[in-house]
């Protein structure tokens, strides 16, 4: 994806939730965590770190809007904070340079606060969410391990293995060459 210039273009100043643009001017940040769980080293061991993965990017915005935007930016509201206790939060798909640069399509909002305006000035609405994940599929151990003797009906894996290597490095060569078609004559 190419990213919009910033200098040139009005793009880093619209931000779309699903594939409505949301009024005022947006700031978006985004943090990405490291995932990296760093463990002190005590006595002779060294510290480490150990990789847990990924975790979900934290994406900070602040709306500025203008008292003329405030009608318009509260059909957002329910999105932002949805009342029904009984169902799950959903995934809000955005759409941001910012976002979009760091592969971010969807987004769970969480802290939503909106500080008293000033007079005469902007009211401004500062928004926490997650980047929305996937949850990832749990890995399950095989059930049964598979024995030798199970392994295509072979019971002497041993005595196979011992018939099929070759016993001098010649007959090994013989045995390269015209398994791969190289055989010369």
């Amino acid at each position: 994806m190419a990213v919009p210039d910033w200098t040139k273009t009005e793009d880093w100043d619209a931000l779309y939730f699903g594939d409505k643009r949301v009024p005022g001017v947006p700031r978006v940040e985004v943090t990405l965590p490291t995932g990296l769980d760093l463990k002190k080293g005590r006595g002779r061991h060294k510290a480490r770190a150990v990789d847990k993965g990924a975790p979900p990017a934290e994406v900070r915005i602040e709306i500025e809007l203008q008292p003329s935007e405030l009608a318009a930016f509260e059909a957002f509201v329910p999105l932002l904070r949805p009342r029904d206790a009984t169902q799950a939060r959903p995934k809000l798909e955005i759409a941001h340079p910012q976002t979009s640069i760091w592969g971010i399509a969807s987004v769970m909002v969480g802290k939503v606060s909106s500080p008293h305006p000033r007079p005469g000035g902007t009211f401004r609405v500062q928004i926490e969410a997650h980047e929305a994940v996937e949850q990832p599929k749990k890995v399950t151990k095989p059930s049964k391990v598979v024995t030798s003797s199970e392994f295509n009906g072979i019971e002497d894996m041993e005595g196979l293995i011992s018939r099929l290597t070759p016993a001098t490095e010649q007959e090994a060569l013989q045995s390269f060459d015209s398994s791969a078609g190289l055989v010369s004559q």
